[in-house]
């Protein structure tokens, strides 16, 4: 399994173990660096940066699942469909 997919489990894992984190922090520097060695700087945008703050929000906030807006957008759309009159 990819090192990149085990950071993601973890990150999205509805429990976490916070004597993991730093384990989390070096696989994601390590990963990072591999992909620096391969792949021009020009692969290189935020996303591929937001996954070391991801391992951070994880420490500082708890689980980042309970952060995350997608359940509550879901719903609004959900809601949305009930809408008739857009005035």
């Amino acid at each position: 399994m990819c090192m990149m997919a085990k950071v993601y489990r973890h990150i999205c894992s509805k429990v976490w173990n916070p004597i993991n984190i730093d384990s989390l922090r070096l696989n994601v520097a390590i990963f990072l660096s591999l992909l620096e060695m391969e792949f021009p700087p020009s692969f290189f945008d935020i996303m591929m940066h937001l996954v070391f703050h991801l391992v951070e929000e994880l420490y500082i906030y708890g689980l980042v699942a309970t952060m995350w807006m997608y359940p509550i957008e879901w719903y609004m759309k959900t809601l949305k469909k009930y809408v008739h009159n857009m005035a």
